[in-house]
């Protein structure tokens, strides 16, 4: 675990813990209410925690909308995967590490 220090009141001697959010699409674009609420909890979760982020692509995700998923969460992984097989083999090689 890393000692990071992103919320006031947060002491540097405080481990951050390390959380894993798995969600079931992409959270961009934010065009519809589902995707706003999953982009507002990984806003939250970044915030207080050492993310990092495992999300199905949209059909309608771009690689700028991961880049600013990114920039985002500041500086948490993000690790996006398709529904095909080839991306099911990489996020079971990510879940073995």
């Amino acid at each position: 675990m890393r000692c990071l220090c992103r919320s006031p009141g947060v002491s540097l001697a405080e481990p951050i813990p390390a959380v894993l959010a798995c969600v079931s699409f992409f959270p961009f674009p934010t065009n519809h209410g589902d995707a706003v609420r999953r982009l507002m909890l990984l806003e939250a979760l970044a915030s207080v925690t050492d993310l990092t982020v495992v999300a199905v692509r949209r059909e309608d995700t771009t690689d700028e909308d991961v880049d600013s998923l990114r920039a985002i969460l500041g500086g948490a992984r993000v690790e996006v995967f398709s529904r095909d097989s080839r991306s099911q083999h990489r996020l079971l090689d990510l879940a073995r590490r």
